[in-house]
């Protein structure tokens, strides 16, 4: 989870959060802006942050989650791994490994609350997919 527009966040801390964002191996971030709720200390915190500002800093962070996932997907293509399958529509089983990727294949057969060994052939978006082992 990452937080845009705490309060006092200014345009070098934003871009400090994103050249760390931008170097650290991480391949998925969720985004998401800062807003005041009652209770909380930093409702006092001054100066706040424009959401115009916050909404272009979280879009700008959405879309550098978005190139890191699509690139870590892409480096997994070729590999075997494990996937834990959960949901189908038609004849298409979707599932995770064990670090949270999106795999699709194509079975007809039952694979719910399976855990089967895929081979990784492409990307498609956010989604690898792969064939059955």
């Amino acid at each position: 989870d990452v937080m845009v527009g705490f309060p006092g966040e200014g345009e070098e801390e934003f871009l400090h959060t994103k050249k760390a964002l931008t170097e650290l191996p991480i391949y998925y971030f969720h985004v998401f802006s800062y807003s005041d709720r009652p209770g909380t200390k930093s409702r006092e915190f001054k100066p706040k942050v424009d959401p115009r500002t916050k909404k272009a800093r979280a879009h700008k962070l959405i879309e550098l989650s978005g190139r890191k996932k699509r690139a870590s997907y892409e480096d997994h293509v070729g590999d075997t791994v494990e996937i834990l399958f959960e949901d189908r529509e038609n004849n298409c089983w979707t599932g995770h490994t064990g670090n949270y990727m999106k795999v699709q294949v194509t079975s007809n057969s039952s694979l719910h609350n399976q855990i089967r060994q895929v081979h990784l052939v492409e990307t498609r978006g956010y989604t690898l997919h792969g064939v059955l082992l």
